[in-house]
């Protein structure tokens, strides 16, 4: 009786969190039209192309399709092959930033293109990269995505040649990760791993789901997303609910 008290307990207070984040969400998209927004941005392309300034064309292209997706929120689950779509939009923008400096290496098999994964999974980690580890580099910036899967579990990893994360540091990370403390995490200012180790946590039901981290000092960092390898699916999965 104890155990069904607490799972109903549970059950309610995560109803409660995401009623308020759809609120939220709601809320932020009625400020701003982004129908608006994605059509301002293919008009600024238009004139690019007109006054010969391709550069322009495609960054306002790339994030008219980031506008696009990220604001759609009719699925919260999408095939791997929808968010590397994304996720290459994305990275356009950062190439046309940071030119030949930034080298990007995307190797996920086409038989794995078809798993499902939560939406904008990783964008946030890449920016922990662009915030933590790259900026004090001086040399060339490596970044490597690439997707595998053991067993009943899609791994897929964002890696990058950076300056890496103090042991000490490291392990304090980790630990927060495993209690799935968020606010830990947002104070020491890497925000995206303990948002999507949460989200990964919350979807697949815990352990041994969620960010695994690992770093060298002066040699990089890897960050390893495990989830459950799903393809296809029900509606339900489509819509990032996880019958248990």
């Amino acid at each position: 009786q104890m155990q069904r008290q607490n799972k109903e307990l549970v059950e309610r207070e995560y109803s409660s969190r995401l009623a308020k984040r759809s609120a939220q969400l709601y809320a932020l998209q009625s400020q701003i039209n982004p129908h608006f927004l994605y059509n301002t941005l293919q008009v600024i392309g238009g004139m690019a192309l007109k006054k010969n300034a391709p550069e322009i064309y495609s960054v306002t292209t790339a994030l008219g399709d980031i506008l696009h997706y990220s604001l759609n929120f009719t699925n919260e689950t999408v095939t791997l092959k929808e968010e590397l779509h994304y996720f290459e939009s994305y990275l356009s923008i950062q190439k046309q930033r940071f030119g030949e400096r930034l080298r990007i290496n995307i190797d996920v098999p086409a038989g794995l293109q078809d798993a499902l994964v939560p939406k904008l999974i990783l964008q946030p980690i890449l920016e922990n990269s662009f915030q933590h580890g790259l900026p004090e580099k001086s040399k060339g910036w490596d970044i490597a995505i690439s997707a595998g899967k053991s067993g009943e579990k899609l791994i897929i990893a964002v890696a990058d040649n950076g300056i890496g994360i103090p042991e000490e540091k490291l392990e304090k990370i980790r630990l927060k990760l495993m209690e799935g403390s968020e606010s830990t995490i947002r104070s020491d200012g890497h925000i995206g791993l303990a948002n999507v180790n949460m989200r990964i946590k919350l979807r697949e039901g815990g352990p041994p789901y969620g960010v695994r981290i690992s770093s060298v000092q002066g040699k990089g960092t890897t960050v390893d997303l495990i989830l459950k390898y799903r393809t296809g699916g029900s509606a339900n999965e489509r819509h990032g609910i996880n019958n248990r």
